[in-house]
């Protein structure tokens, strides 16, 4: 990575052209890569669709709060590790499937002025 000065005396970062050869690489050979788990995925689900994720389950609505709190607040990245949903009711979404889904990140890019990027892997 190389910094570049523009105008203004701001700076950017610039990927040297082998780092971008490489990464496109790394993409290639992991495009057909499964994202950890094949589970159905609750991360990206907002507040109302967990909330009927929950009731379609016969789990009351306030369920799909806690999920949200789990994840988004608590970033618990682990169906087991929710501890405000009763241990049966964790083992019953694992069961049928359900994970948090958290996506992978893949690679991360850090800038000459501390900012960082991330290439995050999404389900396919």
């Amino acid at each position: 990575m190389q910094a570049v000065r523009l105008q203004g005396g701001m700076k950017y970062s610039k990927l040297s052209q082998t780092v971008t050869e490489k990464l496109s690489q790394l993409v290639r050979l992991d495009a057909n890569v499964p994202v950890e788990g094949s589970g159905k995925p609750l991360f990206g689900l907002d507040a109302r669709a967990l909330a009927a994720a929950m009731v379609e389950i016969r789990e009351p609505v306030w369920r799909g709060e806690q999920l949200a709190e789990a994840m988004y607040r608590q970033r618990v990245a682990e169906i087991s590790e929710i501890t405000t949903l009763p241990k049966s009711l964790r083992e019953r979404l694992t069961e049928m499937g359900w994970e948090v889904g958290r996506p992978r990140i893949a690679q991360v890019f850090k800038s000459v002025d501390g900012t960082e990027r991330y290439l995050v892997q999404g389900h396919g």
